[in-house]
């Protein structure tokens, strides 16, 4: 007990905990984010660039990507908050420079449906940004004088 928390859920979480229902809800809600963690990673397989790499999660709720070195993930944040996509940049976890390649994308407020739709526009999105860069680059080197 403290003086942050109302005393009336503390006392209604530790009947429920007494009561025995907690490991029934636990494996539940275990069987509901694995169907979403293996949605997301199957999506992201089918979904982004051969350039981006991530890990299956073994706790937590959440994927961390790493995308090509050349991209940065606040760029990649303002073009798929446009398409209705968010994801957290991996800078606000962590401030060092390596982290400006990464980003967070979590799976555990959607249903699959959103799942897969989200990680498809995002992908869309990552596709056309990694294109626009080779765009770039081959009319950079295109643009040098020839001697």
């Amino acid at each position: 007990s403290d003086l942050h928390n109302p005393q009336v859920l503390q006392h209604a979480l530790a009947r429920y905990l007494a009561q025995g229902r907690f490991a029934a809800h636990l494996r539940s809600t275990i069987a509901l984010y694995r169907e979403r963690r293996d949605h997301m990673a199957s999506s992201l397989r089918r979904f982004f660039p051969a350039e981006t790499a991530w890990t299956l999660p073994r706790g937590g709720l959440c994927f961390w990507i790493t995308l090509p070195p050349s991209m940065r993930s606040h760029e990649l944040y303002i073009a798929a908050i446009e398409r209705g996509v968010a994801f957290a940049p991996g800078h606000v976890f962590c401030p060092e420079q390596q982290t400006q390649h990464h980003l967070r994308l979590s799976f555990a407020a959607h249903e699959p449906e959103a799942i897969e739709r989200g990680v498809m526009i995002l992908g869309e999105v990552l596709h056309q940004q990694i294109s626009r860069q080779r765009n770039t680059q081959r009319r950079s080197l295109c643009d040098v004088p020839m001697v």
